[in-house]
């Protein structure tokens, strides 16, 4: 899976999540920050990380959190190898 499909495949993530994503998917990049551009809450980030684990099949085990998009996508690129 490239790159780009993970980072389609993560937004498509977010708005099944919240319909409030749908608005500004486009402009997530791998920049955008998870608490700050994206607001998610603390609760938001679990359900996040349960919502990847499931579409991409992978467990995290990170010990520090992401805090961009570009780190989360890298985290699952590597999982995926």
């Amino acid at each position: 899976m490239t790159r780009s499909q993970i980072l389609d495949k993560l937004k498509s993530t977010l708005i099944s999540m919240d319909q409030g994503f749908q608005n500004n998917v486009d402009a997530i990049s791998d920049a955008s920050t998870l608490t700050n551009y994206l607001g998610l809450s603390s609760v938001n980030m679990l359900y996040l990380v349960i919502a990847i684990e499931e579409q991409f099949d992978i467990v995290f085990d990170a010990e520090k959190p992401f805090e961009t998009v570009g780190e989360l996508v890298d985290f699952i690129e590597q999982k995926l190898k």
